[in-house]
C-alpha cells in the first residue's frame, strides 16, 4: 500500500471508491426521536461521495435494517438515490467482466451505468447483509428492489446452499485494473463448513492475472462468537490484497496487515449506532480509497458528521463513598447517578460537530454495578427526569457486574485471531446464543431436534418473518425420524424408549464421527426451508407423506371396520397429514356460521400418537406439556406429564 497521497494529476488513472457500511436504514424507526438518523446518514454518505467525485460507492451489507423494510424506509431511499445518483456526468470506467455472471440474480444482468435507458452519474456496488438478506417468495431482498429499478448493482448473491462461486467485477480505468469479489451474508456455520470442505472458490481472470487489484467484500462474523461462529481470516486466499469486512460494528478504519495472508483488512463499521454497547461509542467513519496501476492504494478516514452523540460510563457503587446499608442508601444511589449522567449529556457536547442534520440530544448508556448490597431502582422512572435531554430516556441505565465482565473478557481475549489485534466483541443477544446458553444450563437435551436446527428454525421464523419455518421444521423431523424408525426396524410397541434409544445412538456417533453426523440432516433443513419460502410457504398434502413401508407394516386392510377406540395407539402413528382446519358452514342470511372444531393439527396427533398421548375423541382433550427431555432411567424419560386445565369463569 502507498503510504504517500495520490497526486490529483493522475486521477484519470486511478480509482476513487468510497467505502461504506452497515447503514441500517430503518433502525428505530418507530422511535420518532431517532427514527430518521440512518436516512440522514445516508444522505451524507451520498453527499461526501458527490463532493469527493469518486468513481462509485461500495457498500459492505446491511443498507436496510429490517429484512422487510417498511415503504417509507424503501421511498425515502429510492428519493436520494434518484437524487445523487442519476445526472449527466459521464462514468469513467468500464466493467470488462460477464455481467451475466455477476448479476445472474437479476432479469436485467447489466450494470446500470451501462444501461441505455439510464442515465447514471454515481454507480454503486453492493452486497446484501444478515438484515436485509433474502428470503420469501423468489428469495428476494429489499435490495434487489433497488437493483430491478437501476438504482444500485447487486452482486455477491448466492443462490447454491452446497458451493460458493465467485465470479469478480472486472473494472478497468486505463491501465488501473480492479477486481470486486462480493459474498452476501450467510449463515457463519454453514459458509465456515464450506470453507473447511473448500466448496468456495474465487474465479480470478485469465488475463494480466497479477496485474488486478483484488478486493474482497465480505458481511460475516470476524470476531468468534463459537467454534464454527465466525470466518477465521486464514480461510481466505491469499492472492487478496484488502478485504473489506462488514456486519461487525466497531469502527476499525485503519487498514490492518494480515501477515500470515499477505492481505489488508479495513473494517468502518457501522455508519450509525445502532445499539448501545462499547464498540459503537468510536466516531464513525467512512473511507476513501484511492487505487493506483500496480496494486497500489491508500485509504484516507473521513468522519462522519451527522451521527448522533453517545456516550458510555461504567460505575462501581462499592467503589464510591455510598455506604450500602445508610437509610437514604436509595436516595444517594440515584442523586449520585444523576450527577453522572448530567456529566456525560455535558462530554456529549463535544461531539457536536455543526451538521445540519444531525441530532442535538445524545444517546446516553450507564451501565450501573449494583453488588455488594445496593438495590437497584426504577431505570424507566429515572430516566424521566431526562426525557427533554436525552434521546434514550427510558433505558438509560443498565446493571451489569464488573466481576462477570471482566472474566468475559478474559474469555474473549484468549480466543485466536489472526491479527495482531483483537476487535471488541460487541453485547448483542442472538438467537443462536439464547439456545446455546438455554441447554448449557438445562440439564435435559432435545431427542429430536439438534440445537443447530432449532437455530435455522427461529432464524428463519424471527429474523426472516416466515410464519410457517416452525411448522415445516417440524413436520422435517417428524418425517425423517418416521423414515429412522422403519430403517432400524424399531419395536412400535414402545416408542418411547425407541426415541430414546436413538437419541442416545445418535449422541455417541457425534461423539465419534464427529459434527458431520448432524450436517446432512441440517442441510436438508435449509434446503427444505428455502424451498417452502420460494414457494410462500403453501403447506400442502405433499409436504409430508406416509412412507408405505409403515403402512404396510402395520397393515391398512386389519383397521377397516374397527372404531377409532378400539384402535391401538400404534394405529395411528404416523398416519396423519397436515391439513387446514375446516370452517364452519354459513348460515341462511348469508352470514358466517359458528365455526367447526375440525380435527386436531395433524402435527399435534403425531406427536401425540408418538408420545402416546391421544386422547379419546368422544371427550375435549387436555392440555397436555410433555417433556421429552433425556433422563438416566429410560422408562421414567416420559414419566412426567402436567396437565393444564382452564377454570370457567364466574
Amino acid at each position: 500500500m502507498s503510504d504517500s497521497e495520490l497526486s490529483d494529476s493522475e486521477d484519470g488513472n486511478l480509482f476513487k471508491i468510497l467505502l461504506a457500511t452497515d447503514i441500517h436504514i430503518g433502525q428505530g424507526e418507530k422511535d420518532a426521536e431517532i427514527a430518521d438518523d440512518a436516512i440522514n446518514t445516508f444522505e451524507e454518505i451520498l453527499h461526501i461521495a458527490v463532493e469527493k467525485e469518486v468513481d462509485f460507492v461500495l457498500l459492505g451489507g446491511d443498507l436496510f435494517h429490517e429484512n422487510k423494510p417498511s415503504r417509507r424506509c424503501v421511498v425515502k431511499t429510492m428519493e436520494l438515490l434518484r437524487r445523487f445518483c442519476i445526472g449527466d456526468k459521464e462514468v469513467n470506467f468500464k466493467m470488462v467482466s460477464d455481467p451475466s455472471l455477476n448479476f445472474s440474480q437479476s432479469k436485467f444482468p447489466v450494470a446500470n451505468f451501462d444501461d441505455e435507458s439510464l442515465n447514471i452519474s454515481l454507480p454503486i456496488f453492493s452486497i446484501h447483509g444478515n438484515h436485509d438478506d433474502p428470503t420469501g417468495v423468489d428469495n428476494l431482498c429489499a435490495l434487489d428492489e433497488l437493483s430491478t429499478a437501476g438504482l444500485i448493482n447487486l452482486f455477491g448473491k448466492q443462490t447454491s446452499l452446497e458451493e460458493v462461486n465467485m465470479s469478480p467485477v472486472l473494472l478497468k480505468k486505463k491501465n488501473c485494473l480492479l477486481a470486486l469479489y462480493g459474498l452476501g451474508a450467510m449463515r457463519d456455520e454453514r459458509l465456515h463448513r464450506l470453507f473447511t470442505q473448500q466448496k468456495v472458490h474465487f474465479m480470478r481472470p485469465k488475463e494480466n492475472m497479477e496485474e488486478w487489484m483484488n478486493v474482497f467484500v465480505i458481511h460475516q462474523n470476524r470476531v468468534s462468537h463459537g467454534p464454527t461462529n465466525y470466518i477465521p481470516e486464514k480461510f481466505l486466499p491469499n492472492f487478496l490484497d484488502l478485504v473489506f469486512w462488514g456486519h461487525e460494528h466497531e469502527c476499525q478504519i485503519s487498514p490492518m496487515f494480515n501477515s500470515e495472508q499477505d492481505f489488508y483488512v479495513i473494517q468502518p463499521g457501522s455508519s450509525v449506532v445502532t445499539q448501545l454497547a462499547e464498540g459503537e461509542t468510536v466516531d464513525k467513519h467512512v473511507a476513501l480509497m484511492q487505487v493506483k496501476p500496480g496494486r497500489n492504494f491508500n485509504i484516507t478516514p473521513i468522519p462522519l458528521k451527522s451521527t448522533r452523540p453517545f456516550i458510555m460510563r461504567d460505575l462501581v457503587l462499592s467503589e464510591t463513598r455510598i455506604e450500602p446499608f445508610h437509610p437514604k442508601v436509595n436516595e444517594k444511589v440515584e442523586k449520585y447517578c444523576t450527577k453522572v449522567v448530567n456529566e456525560m449529556i455535558e462530554e456529549s457536547k463535544n461531539k457536536i460537530t455543526g451538521h445540519r442534520k444531525q441530532p442535538q440530544k445524545p444517546l446516553i448508556r450507564l451501565r450501573v454495578d449494583f453488588s455488594g448490597g445496593y438495590d437497584p431502582f426504577s431505570f424507566p422512572r429515572f430516566g424521566q427526569r431526562f426525557v427533554h435531554e436525552v434521546a434514550n430516556p427510558r433505558d438509560i441505565v443498565k446493571s451489569f457486574k464488573k466481576a462477570k465482565e471482566a472474566k468475559r473478557r478474559e474469555k474473549n481475549s484468549e480466543v485466536k485471531i489472526d491479527l495482531e489485534y483483537k476487535p471488541e466483541k460487541l453485547e448483542t443477544a442472538t438467537v443462536e446464543g439464547v439456545i446455546k446458553e438455554h441447554f448449557q444450563k438445562s440439564e435435559k437435551n432435545l431427542l429430536l431436534l439438534t440445537e443447530k436446527m432449532m437455530n435455522i428454525a427461529l432464524n428463519a421464523f424471527v429474523v426472516k418473518q416466515e410464519k410457517d419455518a416452525l411448522m415445516v421444521t417440524i413436520n422435517h423431523v417428524l418425517e425423517t425420524t418416521e423414515k429412522k424408525l422403519i430403517a432400524d426396524d424399531a419395536n412400535l410397541a414402545n416408542i418411547r424408549n425407541e426415541l430414546v434409544r436413538m437419541s442416545k445412538k445418535k449422541k455417541k456417533k457425534k461423539e465419534t464421527d464427529s459434527e458431520e453426523s448432524d450436517a446432512n440432516d441440517e442441510n436438508d433443513l435449509e434446503k427444505l426451508l428455502q424451498e417452502k419460502s420460494q414457494k410462500g410457504y403453501a403447506m400442502e398434502d405433499s409436504d409430508i407423506e406416509v412412507s408405505p413401508e409403515m403402512t404396510s407394516k402395520r397393515g391398512v386392510s386389519a383397521r377397516r371396520g374397527r372404531s377409532k377406540s378400539q384402535r391401538s395407539p400404534d394405529d395411528d402413528l404416523f398416519s396423519e397429514v397436515v391439513e387446514p382446519p375446516k370452517r364452519g358452514r354459513r348460515g341462511s342470511r348469508g352470514g358466517r356460521g359458528t365455526r367447526g372444531r375440525g380435527k386436531r393439527g395433524g402435527v399435534q396427533q403425531r406427536l401425540d400418537s408418538m408420545l402416546g398421548t391421544s386422547t379419546s375423541s368422544a371427550t375435549p382433550p387436555k392440555r397436555k406439556i410433555v417433556d421429552i427431555g433425556d433422563s438416566s432411567d429410560e422408562d421414567d424419560a416420559f414419566a412426567g406429564v402436567q396437565v393444564l386445565t382452564r377454570k370457567k369463569g364466574k
